[in-house]
């Protein structure tokens, strides 16, 4: 119930402890100050600062433009002004200050130039410094493959995506930026472009998604359910429905292959295609191009690898480097 919370402004009771509602922020023990867009009634409430209360609302003060909730930028320019007509930068005007400042809408990059934030009013010919972002019927939006981030940014919403930093590829579960592009972190696989997953009878906590299914999270290792086992490191399989043989010599050869508990699995780097067959993932034996069944791989040297041109981003993901 909400009634332990009324004594603190703004505050509401989750999982049995008072916390601020969205849009404020924890400020002492005993309150919750507006962030930017959240609703105010004085100066002094809003939380972040260069921010002021406006028509009820925390916003910023004339010259900076929120970057998030939490944060703001400043739009001043260097350039000493007296006139509109003194800011010859496109989509800059004289502030109060005596500098030309951005336009509403509008950041400096460096305090030289204007570019419009995102979800702001664009034109087709403009030249855009918010990376991996496209004017598309005169709005500034993120590229095709990634989206908005906390801070007028564009981040990779897909494997592969560019990125500087881990936190550009945080929209996509179990990714980290690697040689400038997201991937899936060790001892994870590409589930789909989204997302990466983790590999069986690798280490994880009973709060981790599992998108292997039939699995879960056992002493602490990802692990197939009762009654199923592990066919490969990314596949669990019904036990009674797998062929049953009580020797090695029924499973094929040892390049892809073993018996193990009366059954036939595949090797490490490699996956079921069916009761009988397993072909190789990336770093699975091969002596022939199909026999590599991850997209954009090759047999080399009797690995199976990324084609020229491409790069791995997950032991079973090529994509153009």
């Amino acid at each position: 119930m909400d009634n332990h919370c009324d004594k603190i402004s703004n505050a509401e009771c989750f999982n049995k402890k008072c916390q601020c509602r969205r849009g404020y922020t924890k400020f002492g023990h005993q309150k919750c100050l507006p962030l930017i867009g959240a609703n105010c009634t004085e100066h002094k409430e809003c939380a972040v600062y260069n921010s002021n209360c406006v028509d009820n609302k925390c916003q910023c003060l004339e010259t900076f433009v929120s970057q998030s909730q939490f944060e703001w930028v400043s739009t001043i320019l260097d350039v000493i002004c007296y006139s509109n007509d003194d800011c010859e930068i496109v989509n800059t005007h004289c502030s109060r200050f005596q500098f030309c400042a951005c336009n509403k809408n509008y950041i400096t990059i460096d305090r030289k130039v204007c570019t419009p934030i995102l979800e702001a009013y664009c034109t087709i010919d403009a030249t855009y410094t918010i990376d991996n972002s496209v004017c598309v019927d005169n709005t500034c939006q993120c590229s095709q493959g990634f989206v908005p981030g906390l801070y007028n940014d564009c981040v990779p919403s897909t494997l592969g995506g560019a990125c500087g930093t881990n936190y550009d590829c945080k929209n996509i579960p179990n990714a980290i930026c690697i040689d400038n592009k997201c991937a899936c972190k060790p001892d994870t696989f590409a589930l789909t472009p989204l997302a990466c997953t983790h590999l069986l009878n690798t280490d994880c906590s009973s709060s981790d998604d599992f998108g292997i299914n039939e699995s879960h999270c056992f002493e602490n290792k990802c692990q197939c359910i009762s009654n199923w086992m592990a066919i490969t490191n990314t596949m669990c399989a019904n036990r009674l429905g797998l062929y049953y043989c009580d020797t090695s010599l029924y499973c094929g050869g040892p390049w892809n292959s073993q018996y193990f508990q009366n059954r036939c699995v595949c090797n490490a780097n490699h996956t079921a295609v069916n009761d009988l067959t397993c072909l190789s993932t990336l770093g699975g034996n091969c002596w022939r191009d199909d026999q590599c069944m991850t997209e954009n791989t090759q047999c080399i040297d009797f690995k199976c690898q990324c084609n020229p041109g491409f790069v791995s981003v997950a032991i079973n993901m090529c994509v153009k480097s």
